[in-house]
């Protein structure tokens, strides 16, 4: 998971403060619901 997350944030970029971290989870992880 750390790998996944890696190469995501790595894809994007770098996280702009707090917006930048959910959206990079939301990219990474899309919602299942």
């Amino acid at each position: 998971m750390k790998k996944n997350k890696l190469i995501c944030i790595g894809s994007i970029g770098k996280p702009r403060g707090l917006k930048g971290e959910f959206f990079l989870n939301s990219f990474c992880n899309p919602p299942k619901n």
